[in-house]
């Protein structure tokens, strides 16, 4: 009987692959809500860096990330796309107030703002973005805006900003860095 070595090869790659994007997991819940509350999640559990983090269901809600959040549950994943569908009439926000500056939200890869969303950064709060490739890169695209407020923080690594990259996009800064 012949050893099955290209086997051996196979399942560590489909592993390694598989982590490149993340799992998705997907904010079910069609109002507001925090973001470590593993209920809100398509996945039974709050995001960590295996995920790819989707905020685009329909119904205007708020995700709030706080300084509860950055001390129960990991601030880290894979990618973050916040939209929001057009029908019915839907605004989706990611709320960071006070979580922290020692704790950033730290995205991985590819992050996207767009589609009548909104990131807010507020008070002593950092979005960190990017630093696994020189490929990764955050879109502010399609009516989505980004707002650095009050002390908020916005750090990209190896990444590129593209604001209004395909259509109208938003960044305001209002005492941000």
């Amino acid at each position: 009987m012949k050893p099955r070595i290209g086997l051996i090869w196979i399942l560590p790659m489909l592993v390694i692959c598989s982590n490149v994007h993340g799992q998705a997991n997907s904010w079910t819940n069609s109002n507001f809500g925090k973001w470590e509350t593993n209920s809100n999640w398509s996945l039974g559990v709050a995001p960590t860096n295996a995920h790819s983090v989707f905020i685009t269901n329909a119904f205007s809600k708020t995700v709030t990330i706080d300084s509860i959040t950055a001390s129960t549950t990991t601030m880290t994943a894979s990618n973050l796309t916040v939209s929001a569908p057009t029908v019915p009439a839907s605004a989706n926000t990611l709320f960071l107030n006070n979580s922290g500056l020692a704790a950033p939200l730290r995205i991985l890869s590819t992050m996207s703002i767009s589609n009548n969303a909104t990131l807010l950064i507020f008070s002593n709060s950092v979005v960190q973005v990017g630093g696994a490739t020189e490929t990764d890169s955050w879109f502010v695209d399609s009516g989505g805006f980004v707002n650095l407020l009050s002390g908020g923080s916005l750090i990209t690594t190896n990444a590129d900003l593209r604001v209004g990259f395909l259509t109208t996009g938003v960044l305001n800064l209002s005492e941000g860095t």
